[in-house]
């Protein structure tokens, strides 16, 4: 796939890594200088930490979940439901991707937001190994199409 990323011709500025700046957090606040002026890229920023933790909450308890409500004990099976989200964050990600091009599509953030929230009250009403999995690649397709890529 690193075949079809696209080449762009450098710009003839260099970045140098300063040690200093890091240790004194002087880089760390040049880094984060976009998130105060842009308020597209910090709603993106805030829906994917959300999306990561909660993300790390479903990878830790959906086992438990899965073994008491389905009776489910194959590992095999519960991390092959847990790793369809994987797919549905990818194609989220290239639907996102085509739909914001050059720019953060803010228009999508509130829909993926919507979808998100309804896949997770809708999880723990589902029943059935193909339900759940087609759950989960919809949770990681709508919030990562939603966050603009």
């Amino acid at each position: 796939m690193t075949c079809f990323i696209p080449q762009h011709e450098t710009t003839g500025e260099s970045k140098i890594f300063v040690m200093k700046d890091y240790l004194t957090g002087k880089s760390a606040v040049n880094n984060l200088k976009p998130l105060k002026h842009r308020h597209a890229i910090r709603q993106a920023m805030i829906g994917l930490a959300l999306f990561w933790s909660v993300g790390q909450v479903m990878l830790a308890a959906f086992p438990a979940f899965a073994k008491v409500t389905l009776g489910e004990t194959n590992t095999i099976i519960i991390q092959a439901i847990l790793g369809v989200s994987g797919i549905g964050i990818a194609l989220g990600a290239i639907l996102a991707g085509r739909l914001s091009r050059n720019y953060i599509e803010t228009g999508l953030i509130p829909v993926g937001a919507i979808g998100f929230a309804l896949d997770l009250l809708l999880l723990p009403h589902v029943s059935g190994h193909t339900m759940l999995a087609v759950n989960f690649l919809f949770i990681g397709f709508k919030f990562l199409r939603g966050a603009g890529g």
